[in-house]
């Protein structure tokens, strides 16, 4: 059976979607409230941090989620930008 996604950047419409599939993930003996103030500070909008959601599309619900890292590394005496990849997370049901 296909599977029909589509991986957009989060809003902060999504925070307690995200938070909620963190806390399956990582930490399932928080609450959702408890993940959204001591993980996120209330908000997604934090710098060098893009958070992405996947989204069921039959049921448009958030089924995973990632968070871009903007990084930056040391090379032969330079710095060099780098990307992170980190809180990959996927819904119980979706693994």
């Amino acid at each position: 059976m296909p599977i029909h996604l589509n991986i957009r950047l989060a809003t902060q419409d999504d925070l307690t979607e995200l938070a909620n599939l963190n806390r399956l993930a990582f930490s399932p003996q928080q609450t959702v409230e408890q993940i959204k103030v001591h993980w996120f500070h209330n908000q997604l909008d934090q710098p060098g941090r893009r958070r992405y959601l996947a989204i069921d599309l039959q049921t448009n619900l958030a089924v995973g989620a990632y968070t871009i890292l903007d990084l930056r590394v040391w090379f032969m005496g330079q710095t060099i930008p780098a990307t992170g990849v980190a809180g990959i997370c996927v819904a119980p049901h979706k693994r």
